[in-house]
């Protein structure tokens, strides 16, 4: 688990004013907290936290916080607000991490390999990108990895296929992670000739229908 240090001050002060100042002056508004802490206001330097989220390709990552150069705790990013026009960092949440207490956190799935049935022309899903995790801070996984090298058409890899070890997953087990789906254009070719000619016919009575509606409205 990467580690990386940041320096913040203390803030003093809020409402949407001071922090729009703030932001303007290149800083960003947050808070650090904790379990039974009160929490702390501050201002973190937005091109050193910019950084830092670059680098860490946006996986999770533990913070040494360093309060004005003196007090220091770890910390993980607990919540990131961006501007939803410019995507710039407009408020940042650290929650305070002690050693021996679970934390509750989301975690990248980052899929790998090719697979045969894209290959066939199927359609990559990718439907869940995060996982909810618990686990101690020395158990935190920077992310899942999900190989789909074996996946066909019309195949699914789902949150019971993670092999998570010591990291309890809160999402259900049922949900998919991934699929490979078949192309409307091959499930019409593969359907039985029966079914084609029903459908055919369904479509011819579809038009039948409409044209006598419309008839009807002209009268």
């Amino acid at each position: 688990m990467a580690e990386y240090d940041i320096e913040v001050k203390m803030r003093k002060g809020k409402g949407k004013q001071l922090a729009k100042k703030v932001r303007t002056e290149g800083g960003v508004p947050g808070v650090v907290y904790g379990h039974g802490e009160a929490a702390i206001p501050i201002l973190v330097d937005k091109k050193a936290l910019s950084t830092i989220l670059d680098r860490s390709l946006g996986d999770n990552i533990i913070f040494n916080v360093k309060l004005e150069g003196k007090d220091e705790a770890k910390a993980v990013l607990k919540e990131l607000q961006r501007d939803t026009l410019t995507r710039e960092v407009i408020h940042v949440d650290f929650q305070h991490i002690h050693p021996g207490e679970p934390l509750t956190v989301h975690v990248p799935v980052i899929l790998t390999g090719s697979s045969p049935g894209v290959k066939q022309g199927g359609i990559l899903e990718h439907v869940l990108r995060r996982l909810e995790v618990r686990c101690l801070p020395s158990q935190m996984p920077d992310h899942f990895v999900v190989d789909i090298s074996n996946m066909n058409l019309g195949d699914s890899l789902h949150v019971s296929d993670i092999d998570s070890g010591d990291v309890k997953i809160l999402e259900d087990r049922s949900t998919p992670i991934v699929s490979i789906l078949v192309p409307r254009a091959k499930v019409e070719v593969g359907k039985p000739e029966g079914e084609v000619a029903v459908a055919a016919e369904e479509a011819v009575e579809g038009e039948a229908e409409e044209e006598e509606g419309e008839e009807e409205e002209q009268e």
